[in-house]
């Protein structure tokens, strides 16, 4: 997922949370990061599942990263990932999200 990417569209109703699943793995250190666009909507949660085959964190082991994203402003919005290590880091890659209410 690097920067010129299509963005990802999700579409929800009022009051229905979205799901974004991002490909991660964080025993490299390497952690994806809402950094743009939070005013919009609130985290409700964010977990990470294991790839098929792996019993733990293994180095390098990857899996999927699961932000439930609840969308506050009815105009919807465009929320922008980062893939990095650190907050002062260049990212590894960008994913952006654009979530739109079918409600409107």
């Amino acid at each position: 997922m690097s920067e010129g990417h299509r963005p990802a569209i999700r579409l929800t109703t009022s009051g229905e949370p979205v799901r974004i699943d991002l490909p991660e793995s964080p025993t490299t250190g390497y952690r994806w990061q809402l950094e743009e666009g939070g005013d919009a909507v609130e985290v409700l949660g964010a977990s990470f599942t294991q790839g098929p085959g792996g019993s733990g964190p293994t180095a390098g082991g990857g899996g999927t990263r699961t932000f439930r994203i609840g969308l506050l402003d009815p105009d919807g919005a465009e929320l922008t990932f980062r893939l990095r290590r650190t907050a002062t880091e260049e990212p590894l890659g960008t994913q952006l999200v654009v979530i739109s209410s079918i409600d409107r």
